[in-house]
């Protein structure tokens, strides 16, 4: 297979387009790169390089040199199609980059979640800020959404940031465990002679207080209020259920 060099890059698909054909009406097979990617998220456009035009390389002197020339002789007068106005109708509009929801609807979400949750759980409405495909129309002067929600990009957030939220409450979790005041056999709950990893970490959510009887203290786990365990005299191994 001939290999293939890069003779233009364009901004905008419809360009790189135009270009193509006109290399393939001189006979040159040509090729396009990224204008898939470019098509759904245009902000990519400069991170990629554009949508490539690619040749193979015994005919890139010869591409190149057709497309220094103006193709205004080359082509007919033929206009593209327009994109019609969503809210008037108009054709006289132009792509953009529009948020398919107004930054109200995250801003009051990230607050609700701040307010009741804490400020771990903010990160998950990071995909509602995320933008897509639109046009700005120059009659009404309105932006209108027209393209597919990004699901991918929503997806991985989501997924990334469920995973930061998990590691933050497990770290949360074990230094709550860790500031507690219990010996480390202290934590033994269920009273089998073994202190795990789970009892520990479960520490982080247990409460001492002290019983009617003198140097007894009664342990409750403060979600669900169940009493774990009564333990007197702690250091001189005497324990009660």
């Amino acid at each position: 297979m001939d290999t293939l060099v890069k003779v233009g890059s364009y901004t905008q698909p419809y360009e790189a387009h135009i270009a193509r054909n006109r290399l393939r009406d001189s006979g040159i097979p040509a090729f396009l790169r990224n204008e898939h990617t470019i098509s759904i998220d245009w902000f990519l456009s400069n991170a990629l390089g554009g949508v490539l035009l690619l040749v193979p390389a015994d005919r890139a002197e010869e591409a190149r040199a057709i497309l220094s020339t103006d193709p205004a002789p080359e082509m007919d007068p033929v206009l593209e199609d327009p994109i019609f106005c969503p809210a008037c109708g108009s054709p006289d509009t132009e792509p953009t980059q529009v948020r398919k929801f107004n930054a109200a609807l995250p801003f009051a979400l990230s607050g609700a979640l701040f307010y009741f949750f804490g400020p771990e759980f903010i990160i998950l409405v990071f995909p509602l800020f995320f933008g897509g495909p639109g046009v700005q129309c120059h009659t009404c002067e309105a932006k209108s959404y027209i393209g597919k929600w990004p699901l991918g990009r929503v997806a991985k957030v989501m997924g990334i940031g469920t995973a930061v939220f998990i590691c933050l409450m497990l770290l949360q979790t074990v230094l709550m465990a860790w500031n507690k005041e219990f010996v480390f056999a202290e934590r033994d709950w269920n009273q089998d002679g073994e202190t795990t990893l789970g009892e520990y970490l479960e520490s982080a959510f247990v409460v001492k207080v002290p019983n009617q009887r003198s140097g007894c203290f009664d342990y409750y786990q403060r979600i669900t209020g169940a009493k774990l365990k009564t333990e007197c005299d702690f250091d001189s191994g005497l324990r009660f259920d």
